[in-house]
């Protein structure tokens, strides 16, 4: 998932947020996004209900998922993205961009990437959009 989400404004974190077993806060499934957390030492990556989120050591949300069973998941992973919470419009997943994204591998390992880029305007844009960071 692209995961760890800011309010751009005021800094706020976007979505559920579990830390060290406490919850920081829930949004209503109909306003979330995919997560990413860890519960009873295994990896989960879903879209979870605020009643779903007690029980997590650690949860964060992202706004598309990236790959699921082991595809590029970004088409539609944007189509299920409440894509309300990010400030770029439309071309937040096909934006060159820096991309920070969170996962496990099929052998259950960590997975934590993070691309430096720039969304500047131009021959200055660099980084990756979505379906690269997925592939």
């Amino acid at each position: 998932i692209n995961a760890g989400y800011f309010n751009v404004s005021d800094g706020a974190c976007i979505g559920n947020v579990v830390s060290h077993g406490q919850v920081v806060q829930t949004v209503p499934l109909t306003q979330g996004n995919v997560n990413f957390g860890v519960k009873n030492g295994k990896f989960y990556i879903g879209y979870l209900k605020p009643e779903e989120i007690e029980g997590f050591d650690m949860l964060v949300s992202g706004v598309v998922w990236l790959v699921r069973d082991g595809k590029n998941y970004v088409n539609q992973g944007w189509k299920e993205a409440n894509i309300t919470v990010q400030t770029s419009g439309d071309k937040y997943a096909t934006n060159l961009a820096s991309r920070t994204a969170v996962g496990y591998d099929a052998m259950g390992r960590l997975m934590i990437v993070q691309v430096d880029g720039s969304i500047a305007v131009g021959d200055n844009k660099r980084g990756m959009d979505m379906a690269e960071v997925a592939n």
